[in-house]
């Protein structure tokens, strides 16, 4: 008898599916009111029904660029607040655990904001076909906004940042600081100095 092969998945992290009320960025989150950028030519933007440019998730918001497919500007609420970061001791708050996963092979699958139309959008499959082309880069750091007075709120945030709204094309080996990538280390410099 031969054990059971575990093979990769590609599973959508778990996040909340109803899209009304999420908070979006909050200029008024630090001491002094930092307002959202107003674009020079809104034209180019994808709106929501309600015509408005701004995209609202879990502690970020966005605009979309509907011809590039890609984000025009990102702003995002960062707290590195151990208190909020971990609110419900006893729970994990691992990157497996928040996306759901069941599998040690399990992998995150980006997928599309219903809000907008999908062909303002580039799908999953565009850094999949080839990975030694692109790797998936978060525009909005996942760590930077999975924080929150909740497990659910911070389950909801880790998910909201894999739409592919919040992903921008990359070459890995500048991406990634595991592998030495100039950008993940920046990255890893500006979320220590947000400690402070």
């Amino acid at each position: 008898m031969h054990a059971p092969i575990d093979v990769e998945r590609m599973v959508e992290p778990v996040r909340n599916g109803n899209y009304a009320g999420r908070p979006g960025y909050d200029p008024d989150f630090l001491d002094v009111t930092v307002p959202m950028p107003t674009p020079n030519r809104p034209d180019e933007l994808s709106l929501l029904e309600n015509g408005s440019y701004l995209i609202d998730y879990y502690h970020f918001s966005l605009a979309m660029n509907k011809s590039r497919r890609l984000a025009q500007f990102t702003m995002a609420n960062v707290d590195t607040n151990p208190a909020r970061l971990k609110p419900e001791p006893g729970r994990d708050y691992s990157r497996r655990a928040l996306n759901g996963f069941r599998s040690g092979n399990d992998r995150e699958r980006w997928f599309t904001d219903p809000r907008i139309p999908a062909t303002h959008q580039l799908p999953d499959r565009f850094f999949t076909k080839d990975r030694a082309a692109f790797d998936k880069g978060h525009i909005v750091r996942r760590n930077a906004v999975v924080w929150g007075d909740s497990y659910q709120e911070v389950q909801n945030a880790n998910g909201d940042t894999f739409h592919v709204t919040n992903c921008s094309p990359q070459v890995k080996d500048f991406n990634r600081s595991s592998e030495g990538g100039l950008w993940g280390k920046r990255e890893n410099v500006i979320f220590k100095q947000a400690k402070t």
